[in-house]
């Protein structure tokens, strides 16, 4: 089955498909790993420097999946040569690693025929849209979800003990001194510690219940993403950065739809005021030679002063010309701010009289 699909036509507006937004979120969870464990800095090793560089590169180019699967083939070396010294968490994204480096290969070699043929290139291995890279992220986005909710099953195993359930000697406990010596306004109250207990295994129980099915999982994340930012804080930010980039995939469809339209509409918004910006520019310059040549007149053209409130006069007119047009959201086609051969009667009027001011001046002047 190949996965290689015809480019989009190049007027198409792009949208940000859930592979793209994943590995994104895979690559900064992998730069916090390797910014907490920073050893392989000091020791000058040669894995942990090419794992850096892996996540540097997916980081600016999220939509490569040849970039990935380099990231993961890079996490994972590095992930293998500190065994078997590591957290559950750490040793399960090494494996994840290696789950993402084999769905890649294998999508390379399903595509493999596609080489070289029209819509194929190394940076996206041939998949060129959202059905295609959808089709690889499910590939190992299962076994990832399972991986989680497997975590926090033995994370609630592993707290079951007395030593734990004791608020003398609680590692919970120690936490949630911890996060109160940071939160200044958090509840220091006698019973706060051993509810802190409680709650942590109420939490760290609920979440995969929760994320277990799909109608619940909207709750989850909604619990989930307050406990691991707090996690965070207190010092288990690799944990919190694994959760946070995990989360992702027990959203649904719809989710990544509204981030677009959300973008779409940024995009929008930013660009009709950037079109104003420089459509006023035209005007503010003229604005500013006016200034200039009436400071002038005044002043003196030898004078540096006069040289220096010129100067001053170019800034502020660009400045106020900005903000004047710096409202103008409701252009429904801006592109025809740009039509020289048809400009507004109210900007050529505008224009005329300024163009009129300059020539009177200039008169003046000499």
């Amino acid at each position: 089955m190949s996965y290689t699909k015809p480019l989009k036509l190049p007027g198409e507006e792009k949208s940000l498909h859930r592979l793209t937004i994943f590995s994104f979120l895979w690559a900064c969870q992998a730069f916090v790993h390797l910014d907490f464990s920073w050893h392989w800095l000091q020791s000058g090793k040669i894995l942990g420097y090419i794992a850096m560089a892996a996540v540097i590169l997916l980081l600016f180019n999220p939509r490569s999946v040849s970039l990935l699967g380099f990231m993961a083939l890079a996490s994972f070396a590095d992930n293998v040569s500190h065994w078997p010294k590591l957290s559950n968490h750490t040793f399960a994204s090494g494996l994840i690693n290696g789950t993402i480096l084999l769905a890649v290969l294998w999508t390379l070699y399903q595509n493999r025929r596609q080489i070289g043929k029209p819509g194929w290139s190394w940076y996206t291995l041939g998949l060129n849209d959202r059905e295609a890279t959808n089709a690889l992220l499910e590939r190992f986005a299962p076994i990832m979800r399972a991986a989680v909710i497997i975590i926090y099953l033995f994370a609630v195993l592993h707290k079951l003990n007395w030593d734990f359930l004791n608020p003398a000697i609680s590692c919970g406990v120690a936490m949630f001194h911890d996060l109160t010596s940071r939160l200044p306004f958090s509840p220091d109250y006698a019973w706060a510690p051993l509810a802190s207990i409680w709650a942590t295994l109420a939490i760290e129980l609920a979440l995969p219940v929760l994320l277990l099915f799909r109608k619940t999982r909207h709750y989850a994340l909604a619990l989930g993403l307050p406990f691991h930012l707090m996690l965070g804080l207190i010092g288990h930010r690799k944990f919190s950065a694994f959760i946070f980039a995990c989360y992702f995939l027990f959203t649904e469809e719809k989710f990544t739809e509204a981030l677009n339209e959300r973008a779409r509409a940024l995009r929008r918004s930013h660009g009709k005021k950037l079109v104003a910006a420089l459509v006023s520019h035209r005007n503010c310059r003229l604005r500013a030679r006016l200034v200039s040549a009436k400071i002038s007149t005044h002043a003196g053209s030898d004078n540096g002063v006069a040289l220096e409130l010129s100067r001053l006069a170019l800034v502020v007119a660009c400045v106020v010309g900005v903000q004047r047009h710096e409202s103008l959201s409701g252009i429904k086609n801006p592109r025809r701010l740009f039509d020289v051969q048809q400009p507004a009667h109210g900007s050529r009027r505008m224009e005329s009289s300024l163009h009129a001011e300059m020539v009177e001046s200039h008169q003046i002047s000499g």
